[in-house]
């Protein structure tokens, strides 16, 4: 009768550990699963997102760029974008600059989005959103200027990884 409750216990905590093995390894299956559907839904959303950058215009330290959101999905998070200077500045010194996003207009070495438009008209469905067909001027403050006479060039990437550049010169 000793070893059936000696061994009774046993069994139990055998089956205990058993299932508390089986638990975590369904947790972790569920966290690989989802990982797995978070990378694709990225692959996905870098594979239908394209930009194009038409055009820019400098004025002294003050630079726009045109860009056209030519893929397939809506375009926001505007932080997260990058947004990449390189010029040759009136102090005929080479520069690059990554330059961070800022709400308002204005701020030097940053960027803002001046506006989101479709076809000439400003947007009026989901504002602040830069839907497919859409095009966002975004406007540059860098200190020190841009020189005239230059060749410089402009990089946009999006959240998603997708990259645009536009080579435009010193006060077009």
């Amino acid at each position: 009768m000793g070893n059936a409750l000696v061994t009774l216990i046993l069994v139990t905590v055998v089956m205990v550990s058993a299932l508390g093995l089986v638990s975590s390894s369904v947790s972790a299956f569920d966290m690989l699963a989802d990982s797995s559907k978070e990378v694709q839904d990225q692959a996905c959303d870098r594979g239908r997102t394209s930009i194009h950058c038409d055009e820019a215009h400098v004025d002294g330290a003050e630079v726009s760029v045109r860009i056209t959101n030519n893929g397939g999905i809506p375009l926001y998070r505007f932080e997260d974008w990058d947004v990449i200077i390189q010029y040759h500045d009136v102090n005929e010194e080479d520069r690059v600059v990554w330059l961070p996003y800022s709400e308002s207009a204005g701020e030097v070495n940053q960027w803002t989005i001046e506006g989101i438009y479709f076809g000439l008209q400003s947007e009026s469905i989901e504002p602040g959103i830069l839907n497919p067909g859409e095009t966002a001027v975004i406007d540059i403050t860098l200190s020190p200027a841009i020189g005239s006479d230059t060749t410089n060039l402009a990089t946009v990437a999006t959240n998603t990884g997708v990259s645009a550049q536009l080579v435009f010169g010193g006060n077009d």
